[in-house]
Parts: C-alpha cells; structure tokens; sequence
C-alpha cells in the first residue's frame, strides 16, 4: 500500500474525487462562465498551439526537473532509503540501458505474453530517444552517502547524489507531448523492483511526476496500463486516474481503422471507392475477417488467395493496422487533468 504523502502535493493530487473509472472527459477544465464555449477562430487555434508547442520546447529543454523538488531527492520509510536522480535517454551509461533492459523483461514480459519480442524492440528504441526523460531510483552504501556530505561540506555542489557506484532499483521514463491539443506529461513506464515494491515508493514517484507536470505547466499526466495487469490498474485508480475517453480500448479497432484511413484519404485515394458509409466499411471488414477465416496477426499474404480485389484490400488494410489498433486497444490510457 503507499505510503503518506510527502509535504508537497500536487493540487490535482488532492482535490482528485469521483468514480474510478469515469471518463476523462469529466476532469477537462471547464469555462468559467458555465456557458457553452464560442468555436475558437482559427487565428486562436494557431495562437494556441503555438503556446503549447511553447511550453513543450521550454518543458523539454530543462536540463534536470527534480532541481525543483529537494524534498524529493530522497525517500526513507522504516529503515528503508533510496534516492533519486535525473537522467537523458540519449546520455544513459551503457550499464543503465542494460538495467533498463533487464528489469522491463522481467515485469513486462508476462504481461505481454506473445506480443513481447515486438514490443521489447519498440521499447528499446523508445528508451534511448533525445527526448526521454528518467528519474532513476538508486540505493547507495552508507561510506557513498558520507562522501557526498563532505563535499557539501567543503563548498562542493551535491544537490541529490548520482547512480554511479550505487545500485539501481527502478525508474520512471516520461516525456512532455501533445495529445487532443493538451500539453501533456506522458509516464511511459513506471518500474521498480520486486523487493522495493508495496513500500509507498509509487506513490511518492507518481506525486514527483505531477510536480513536474504542474512547474512544467502541463494540462495533464497520461499514462498507458495494458487491460490483463489489473494491480497496476487499481493502483493508478487509487491515485484517482481514469480512463481516458479517447483510449483505444473503449473504441472498436475497426471503428479506429476507419478513422485512420479516413484521416489519410489523401494519401489513400483508391479506398474512397469501396467506402460509401462506415458502418458499410466496418462491416466489410468482419465479413473479410469471417471470410478468410483468419486471426487479426495471421500473415497478409494468404489472402493472396482469397477470390476478388475487394476482399484481398479489405483484408491487407485490416492487417497492415492490426500491430498499432489491436496492440493499443489491449491497454487502456488513463489521465488525470491538472487544475
């Protein structure tokens, strides 16, 4: 179970109430008028995502967030310490990424089942990109703590002390994006050992993040929670998190499927002669399904024996999207807005 919290809290952190899995559409800001909002013109929308862009860049370029937070460079409950340190994804020592490597297999795995190889190298590659950012969680030797001490002391700067020579216990990767036209704080994983696990550290690491997010003037903290991991379900639940109206797994693939070739109609002209009306084309799609008798992962190229040009593109367009729509609609994406 979490421990207390920490003497800075997030506003978000303690007025978060209501149903635990409401949709986020319920915690958007609303206007303060009451009234339904007027259609921005489209001057304001430029004007808006240029803010938002600004934010992102000004957000991505601070060098260390937990500068900001003193009270969160360590941890101690019951004996128990660890202390945190920021880090880059492109500046992580080979010995960190391998750590990384490791402990993500080791939890995720399971959860993945069959779906791992594939996404352990999209993992992989995530991990190391410019814009990743880590708070690394480190237990340190007391002889360690004791140097650091005296080179404050000695008018040395040591702020919080760093992994090198410690040992790693976890991390939190995040990055600041966009997502629905909100400046947001995405927590792409949050992974700690099995024995430092149930201590409250979670808890204390998730309320760091919303920090962060607020200093960072973020909209919002999302994260992704696979639907067969129902512990890290109920914990972000505690913390009053929801699921996001526009998760992939509160939407039909197939209804996301129409969307996203509709989005890029132009760039896929020849699909606009066999979509008349979509609830046409989603039913194409199960009848193709049917048709061929195949799972959504089966390979695209039997369908080079099926009868009929329609059949074979309704079936290479239900595959060529099954990786991104069926693999996110096996998650749910959850979100808490900051006010």
């Amino acid at each position: 179970s979490p421990s207390a919290a920490p003497l800075l809290q997030p506003a978000a952190t303690r007025q978060r109430k209501g149903p635990a899995m409401a949709t986020a559409e319920n915690k958007r800001p609303r206007s303060s008028g009451g009234g339904v909002e007027r259609p921005l013109s489209r001057k304001e929308i430029l004007v808006r995502k240029k803010a938002i862009k600004e934010l992102i860049r000004k957000a991505v370029a601070e060098k260390d967030h937990l500068a900001h937070f003193p009270d969160f460079h360590k941890y101690e409950r019951s004996g128990f310490s660890i202390y945190l340190e920021s880090g880059h994804g492109n500046q992580l020592p080979v010995p960190t990424r391998k750590y990384i490597q490791n402990l993500l297999k080791a939890n995720m795995k399971g959860t993945y089942g069959s779906e791992w190889p594939s996404e352990e190298k999209i993992k992989r590659r995530e991990m190391v990109a410019p814009e990743a950012r880590y708070i690394l969680i480190c237990q340190y030797a007391d002889s360690d703590i004791a140097k650091c001490f005296m080179k404050q002391d000695s008018g040395v700067e040591c702020a919080h002390v760093t992994c090198r020579g410690g040992r790693l216990l976890g991390f939190v990767h995040y990055r600041f994006v966009v997502e629905e036209d909100v400046p947001v704080l995405y927590v792409y994983e949050l992974q700690l050992e099995s024995s430092v696990q149930g201590k409250g550290l979670g808890k204390f690491l998730m309320q760091l993040i919303e920090l962060i997010a607020c200093k960072s003037q973020m909209g919002a903290v999302m994260l992704t929670v696979q639907k067969s991991n129902t512990d890290a379900m109920a914990f972000y639940n505690n913390l009053g998190y929801v699921i996001s109206s526009t998760s992939p797994s509160q939407v039909d693939p197939l209804v996301l499927l129409y969307q996203e070739i509709v989005s890029t109609r132009t760039r896929y002209s020849y699909v606009d002669s066999f979509i008349s009306h979509r609830l046409e084309f989603i039913e194409a799609m199960r009848s193709c399904a049917r048709h061929l008798n195949l799972k959504p992962s089966a390979n695209w190229r039997k369908a080079t024996n099926a009868r009929g040009n329609t059949i074979r593109l309704w079936f290479y367009l239900y595959l060529w999207l099954h990786n991104k729509l069926w693999r996110d609609a096996a998650a749910h994406v959850c979100v808490i807005y900051l006010e």
